[in-house]
C-alpha cells in the first residue's frame, strides 16, 4: 500500500458524496419549485423577503453531508501518512 492510498480513498469516497448531494440539491432546490417575495413591511426602506413554495429538506441530505465532512477530515489524518 502507497504512503498516500489511504488519503486518496477518503478523497474518492468525499467526491462520491459532493455528486451526491449537488444532485439531490439540484433536484430540491430547482428554481420553477419556489420564488421569492418582496414585501413592503411599513417603515421606509423596510422589505420583508420570502421564499414561497420551498420543498422541504430530506432529513438524508444531513447523514451525506455528514459522510462527506467525516471523509474529508480523515483524508487529513497523520496516520493515513505513515
Amino acid at each position: 500500500m502507497g504512503a498516500l492510498d489511504g488519503v486518496y480513498a477518503k478523497l474518492d469516497r468525499a467526491r462520491v458524496h459532493a455528486r451526491e448531494m449537488k444532485q439531490r440539491l439540484d433536484a430540491g432546490l430547482d428554481p420553477e419549485l419556489h420564488e421569492f417575495v418582496r414585501e413592503y413591511d411599513g417603515s421606509p426602506s423596510k422589505y420583508v423577503y420570502k421564499i414561497e413554495r420551498l420543498p422541504a429538506v430530506d432529513p438524508k441530505w444531513s447523514l451525506v453531508l455528514g459522510d462527506f465532512l467525516t471523509n474529508m477530515r480523515a483524508a487529513l489524518d497523520p496516520e493515513l501518512l505513515t
